[in-house]
């Protein structure tokens, strides 16, 4: 299918063309927010707003770090404690919930029912919680082993996300921040009408909602493929671009969220390319590939151009752009102040975690006084919580 190389190369100008257009008009490609440090910075910036707010703010995205600063300032408010219980020679940390709860609400509210479920009461610890959600989520015996139960039913994933049960409304908080509306007495995530999941992909860009669907794309011609002799060829074809896909929105994904971009580092984002020349070379090759394989895997190379520079814009407008690079420069105080100071205060660590910082925690850091000296300072704190912030398998195959 070479009619599709010329096209594939047209639409990479112009869609290149329309992204620096649109960045430069938010003045992403400008240089940093001059922003410059004072005495007291951190309690006229950073401490207004809670620290996973700030994060998601930042990069524009919702991870393990906004999690652990929530357990964090969690903790520091008196919401949980959090004890660590040695068992067979294991640490364990128990977390224990302290307030009603009533008094949490929005997203506050959804995390603390996926940690703290009703049947386990207030308190719970990680092996408890890991058992609660696998026993629930564990198909009973005479379902799976019948034969007349949907196949994909059988196999389909599950898993436990707390970064999913905060994701759409923390995202909504941290666009009301960089607009400049964002109010701590308008919680997110207000109850509606539609499941968390749901507003999820309502929420989500043009670009990842496109994602989507060329991941069904790409997989969808391996179920049609019945020809023996093609199949090989074809498979490996379409997994091959299939990869190549992944990885460069990986790429357009970490380019999304850096808030000041240089043009040059659209280059990172030239593998997608690579897609449209399969289907010629296997040709040239002299390898089989039926024409309609062909022609959908070019359809396919055409989205998945539009769809790694759309991943690669930073949405929002120029006031929203200048606030998250202004939120770098805070960043940027934040960790020169741990680099030269070897520790951080209490209140900040939350910060640190939203800031993905906490790799430049240290054995030791913050270890007296604070609170979290009684469980061997920050950089311990960090690895206890880690289990609580990332998802894990409740069922069948992985939860990806």
């Amino acid at each position: 299918m070479l009619a599709f190389v010329p096209l594939a190369l047209a639409t990479t100008a112009i869609a290149v063309l329309w992204f620096v257009w649109d960045q430069r008009r938010v003045g992403r490609f400008g240089a940093p927010a001059a922003v410059q440090p004072a005495d007291g910075w951190f309690e006229r910036t950073l401490a207004r707003y809670p620290a996973e707010v700030v994060g998601a703010a930042w990069d524009g995205t919702v991870g393990a770090g906004e999690v652990k600063a929530i357990l964090t300032r969690w903790v520091l408010e008196r919401t949980i404690s959090a004890e660590v219980r040695t068992a067979g020679g294991a640490e364990n940390l128990s977390l224990r919930l302290l307030l009603p709860r009533p008094s949490l609400r929005g997203y506050e509210e959804a995390l603390a029912a996926g940690f703290f479920p009703s049947e386990l009461g207030d308190s719970v610890d990680f092996s408890g919680l890991r058992d609660f959600h696998v026993e629930r989520d564990r198909l009973p015996p005479d379902v799976a082993y019948r034969r007349d139960v949907d196949f994909f039913k059988v196999l389909s994933s599950q898993c436990f996300d707390p970064v999913g049960l905060i994701r759409a409304p923390l995202l909504a908080e941290a666009e009301r921040l960089t607009a400049g509306t964002y109010s701590r007495e308008d919680p997110s995530g207000r109850p509606g009408v539609f499941s968390i999941e749901f507003q999820e992909f309502l929420s989500g860009s043009a670009a990842r909602n496109l994602r989507r669907l060329l991941v069904l794309g790409f997989l969808f011609p391996l179920v049609l493929m019945s020809e023996p002799s093609t199949m090989d060829f074809t498979a490996l074809t379409f997994g091959l671009a299939f990869l190549v896909y992944l990885f460069t929105t990986k790429s357009a994904e970490r380019l999304r969220q850096r808030p000041v971009l240089p043009i040059s580092s659209l280059l990172r984002l030239s593998p997608v390319l690579a897609i449209p020349f399969l289907a010629p070379a296997l040709a040239a090759a002299k390898v089989p590939m039926p024409g309609p394989f062909a022609f959908w895997l070019g359809v396919l190379s055409l989205g998945s151009i539009v769809s790694v520079v759309g991943l690669a814009r930073a949405p929002g407008s120029r006031e929203q752009v200048t606030a998250r690079q202004e939120l770098e420069a805070v960043r940027e105080f934040l960790r020169r102040e741990m680099v030269a100071t070897g520790s951080v205060p209490d209140s900040r660590l939350p910060y640190v975690f939203a800031f993905d910082l906490e790799d430049l925690l240290r054995p030791g850091a913050g270890e007296a006084p604070g609170v979290f000296a009684r469980y061997g300072g920050a950089a311990e704190w960090s690895r206890l919580i880690g289990p609580f912030a990332l998802p894990f398998v409740t069922r069948e195959m992985d939860c990806g």
